[in-house]
C-alpha cells in the first residue's frame, strides 16, 4: 500500500487502488462548480474531506492510498465501521485496457481509520466474480452481495475475512444488501428470467444465507435494482424499469416484510420537461422519506429525487448541464444535514472524471468538485468514477471508485 498527501493540484499518486482523504477549507462559496485535479484510475479508490464549519465550502488537502494488484482494479462499495475504520469490496480483473480479457476475482480490503491496511483479500467464486455491496452485521462480521460467474450472489465473512458461506440465488446480479432490525438480510438487482428478459429481484435470507423469500418486480417489460433501505412496514427499493416503449424510466417500490408483496410503486418518467432514465443511490432522509440520486437522458452531471413515506415526490433537482452529461451513482445523509453524491462526469466518451457533490436538505447545491485524473501521470481518461460515498460522525466524507 502507498499513501501520498494531496493538496490542490500537487499530486502524483501511485498505482492502481486508491484512498482518498480531504480537509475542507472554511471558506463560504456560493453553490459552483470547482475543479480540483487530482487522481484516480481503472484501480479501487476511497476519497475523504473534512467539511468544516460553516459548511459551504469547498474541500482543500487530501491523502491518497493506492492499493494496487496489477491486475485493473475497482471498489464499487465502501462501509464505514463505527470507530474502527473502514472496509471496501469490488474486483480485481473484470476491466482492463489490455485486448486481452482477464476473468475477475472479487476483492475485499479492510483499513483503519488512518488508512493503514489491516488485510486484503481476493475470492475466487467462480470463472469470474465481483462484489457490488459490503454492510457490517450486528454480529461483527460482514454480508457482501455482487455477481459469480451469471448468478446472483450473495457471502459472508468473518472479520478477518475469512468466508463463513456463500449462496447463489439463480442468475441475476446482486447491487445492493442490508440487514434489517429483525436480524434477517435483504438482497437486491436483477435476476435473468426464461425468454431474455430481466427483472428486479429481492431476496429475504437468514443469518445462514437460506432464502425465506424471493420477490420479481417489473416496470414495464423490465425492472432493475440497484438499492435497498429498510422504512416502516417495508422496504424501499430504486433502480429503473423499461415500458413497453423500450425507453428506461426511473422506479421506486416498496415491499413488504413478509413475502415481499408490492405495496407501491411510481414511476418517474418525466419532471417538468426533463426526461429521466434511472436512479442508483438512496438516503434515507429525517422525516421517513427518500432521496434518490440517478442519471438523465438529457446532459445534466446528475439528478436527485425527494419522496415521503409513500414515494410521492416533494423536490426534485438536477445540475451542471453538459454535452455529455453524467451520472449521480451514490448518495449519503451527512450529520450537517445535507447529503453528499458521487458520480462521474463524461467529458466526451471514453473520456470520465469523478465528482463529488454536496447539497443542502433541500437538494441545493452547496459545491461541486470534479477531479481531473487526465492531467496527472500515470492516470488516463477513461472509467474514472466515484461509486460509494459515507459520511462519517467527525465530519469526514470518504467516496470510493475506480480510476
Amino acid at each position: 500500500m502507498n499513501a501520498v498527501k494531496l493538496v490542490g493540484r500537487s499530486a502524483s499518486p501511485p498505482h492502481s487502488h486508491f484512498v482518498i482523504r480531504a480537509a475542507a477549507v472554511g471558506r463560504d462559496i456560493k453553490p459552483p462548480f470547482s475543479h480540483l485535479g487530482w487522481i484516480l484510475t481503472t484501480f479501487a479508490l476511497l476519497f475523504l474531506f473534512h467539511p468544516p464549519t460553516p459548511a459551504l465550502c469547498q474541500p482543500g488537502a487530501f491523502d491518497l492510498l493506492s492499493f494496487d494488484r496489477g491486475n485493473s482494479e475497482t471498489f464499487k462499495d465502501i462501509y464505514a465501521i463505527p470507530g474502527d475504520g473502514f472496509i471496501a469490496c469490488g474486483s480485481s480483473g473484470n476491466y482492463t485496457s489490455n485486448p486481452q480479457y482477464i476473468p475477475g476475482v472479487s476483492y475485499v480490503i479492510r483499513i483503519a481509520a488512518d488508512g493503514r491496511l489491516i488485510w486484503e483479500r481476493t475470492y475466487r467464486l467462480g470463472e469470474s466474480s465481483l462484489l457490488e455491496s459490503v454492510i457490517q452485521t450486528d454480529a461483527g462480521d460482514f454480508i457482501l452481495g455482487g455477481r459469480c460467474d451469471n448468478d446472483f450472489t450473495a457471502m459472508r465473512l468473518d472479520a478477518e475475512g475469512g468466508v463463513v458461506w456463500q449462496r447463489r440465488y439463480g442468475e441475476g446480479h446482486c447491487y445492493a444488501v442490508i440487514e434489517l432490525k429483525s436480524g434477517a438480510f435483504v438482497l437486491a438487482g436483477v435476476g435473468y428470467r426464461i425468454g431474455n428478459t430481466y427483472e428486479g429481484l429481492a431476496v429475504m435470507t437468514d443469518a445462514d444465507g437460506e432464502p425465506l423469500w424471493t420477490t420479481y418486480l417489473t416496470a414495464g417489460r423490465f425492472g432493475h435494482f440497484y438499492s435497498v433501505r429498510e422504512t416502516e412496514g417495508g422496504v424501499f427499493l430504486a433502480g429503473h424499469g423499461t415500458p413497453v416503449n423500450g425507453r428506461g424510466v426511473p422506479w421506486i417500490a416498496k415491499i413488504g416484510f413478509d413475502e415481499g408483496e408490492l405495496i407501491w410503486e411510481r414511476r418517474f418518467d418525466e419532471i417538468d420537461g426533463d426526461r429521466l432514465s434511472m436512479f442508483f443511490g438512496i438516503a434515507s432522509s429525517q422525516d421517513g422519506g427518500f432521496v434518490a440520486c440517478g442519471s438523465m437522458l438529457s446532459g445534466w452531471l446528475g439528478c436527485l429525487l425527494k419522496v415521503d413515506a409513500d414515494g410521492e415526490m416533494q423536490w426534485f433537482r438536477k445540475w451542471n448541464e453538459e454535452r455529455y452529461g453524467g451520472s449521480a451513482f451514490d448518495i449519503t445523509y451527512g450529520l450537517d444535514g445535507g447529503y453528499y453524491v458521487a458520480g462521474r462526469r463524461v467529458v466526451q466518451p471514453g473520456w470520465e472524471q469523478p465528482y463529488a457533490y454536496a447539497v443542502t436538505d433541500e437538494g441545493i447545491g452547496r459545491w461541486l468538485s470534479i477531479y481531473e485524473m487526465e492531467n496527472i501521470p500515470p492516470f488516463g481518461i477513461d472509467r474514472n468514477q466515484f461509486h460509494s460515498v459515507v459520511a462519517l460522525p467527525n465530519g469526514e466524507i470518504w467516496a470510493a471508485g475506480q480510476a
